[in-house]
């Protein structure tokens, strides 16, 4: 079983990321994709958060600078797309989102640009897309709904024709509470004739297009006939099992770029399936295991950092100031 680094370990893991961030400030190759990212979208946002990451790396946890290097090494070694990096992003931005002020446009945040873009940019030389499991380990408030329902209906419009997005969590009223937010973006796009609502499924109707969303329960065996593209599995941190996830990654065969993200808040459920696979998915940010097809992004404490200090608040969840308020956690940290 692999294990979190002890804290002498992660001290020098932290030390020897920092004097790798420093290296890239000279690497032409990762600016060059950062800033035609940026330019299909608007801005800098791109560039924005790795240059923060590099600049100011006491204000991230190891594990989120980790990811950066391995960014920069994938834009070397396989085809990056700004394109596609760019089209979900778009995609996302133009997506009407429910809120308590009705129906908004939401501009995604510098990190979140960089998760679509390892997710979504990355290509083998023969076509098919390079990420095929990820991780998004985040704080509450960070907006992980959003991003479930955008990459949900991302796959359904944009995917195969005949695609299939499965939200799938450790309990029916979790997944749902994400499949509602898919089916408010719907009816607020106002093309009912394009979407059809059956049960726990939105369907698409489009001409060349039959594609779908889907709520699941979390009940393995009555999940036969499944041919998924995409699987969103909302809270793995609380899964005692594995079991309906399994199936719907093991439907995904006929798939040329398949996709299953676990997008999670923390948890105290220590003995639970989540511990051994967040762990893994560390051991290949360390490079202690090779595995290019998984992206992961963790957000937690450094292993020393004050719980109390506003500081480790913030390395904690980069929205604060976005969709969180810092008063928040000051109230949450007093309870």
């Amino acid at each position: 079983m692999i294990q979190e680094l002890n804290q002498e370990e992660y001290a020098a893991a932290k030390v020897a990321i920092t004097a790798r961030l420093r290296a890239l400030r000279d690497d032409a190759a990762l600016w060059k994709a950062v800033d035609a990212t940026d330019a299909k979208i608007g801005g800098h946002r791109l560039r924005d958060y790795i240059e923060g990451c590099v600049e100011t790396p006491d204000a991230h946890n190891l594990y989120e600078l980790l990811a950066i290097p391995r960014f920069a090494r994938f834009v070397r070694k396989y085809v990056y797309l700004a394109e596609m990096s760019a089209r979900i992003v778009r995609f996302s931005e133009a997506l009407p989102q429910p809120s308590a002020k009705g129906r908004v446009y939401v501009s995604l945040s510098p990190v979140q640009i960089f998760q679509y873009s390892s997710i979504y940019g990355f290509y083998h030389r023969n076509g098919k897309r390079l990420t095929r499991e990820a991780l998004l380990f985040v704080p509450r408030k960070f907006g992980k709904t959003t991003t479930a329902a955008n990459m949900s209906l991302h796959d359904a419009l944009l995917g195969d024709a005949d695609a299939e997005a499965y939200i799938t969590s450790n309990s029916l009223e979790q997944s749902r509470i994400c499949f509602s937010m898919v089916r408010k973006i719907v009816k607020n796009l106002n093309k009912k004739k394009q979407f059809r609502e059956v049960a726990e499924t939105i369907e698409v109707r489009l001409p060349g297009r039959e594609s779908k969303v889907r709520c699941l329960p979390d009940n393995p065996r009555l999940l036969d006939g499944l041919k998924a593209s995409l699987s969103v599995n909302d809270e793995s941190a609380q899964a005692v099992s594995f079991a309906t996830k399994n199936v719907i990654t093991t439907s995904m065969g006929p798939r040329e770029n398949p996709l299953s993200i676990d997008i999670t808040t923390a948890s105290d459920l220590v003995e639970g399936p989540f511990v051994d696979q967040l762990n893994h998915f560390k051991s290949i940010l360390r490079d202690e295991v090779e595995d290019d097809s998984v992206f992961a992004h963790v957000f937690q404490p450094d292993i020393n950092d004050d719980e109390s200090d506003a500081a480790t608040w913030r390395k904690v969840n980069p929205h604060i100031g976005v969709t969180v308020d810092v008063d928040f956690y000051a109230a949450e940290y007093k309870k």
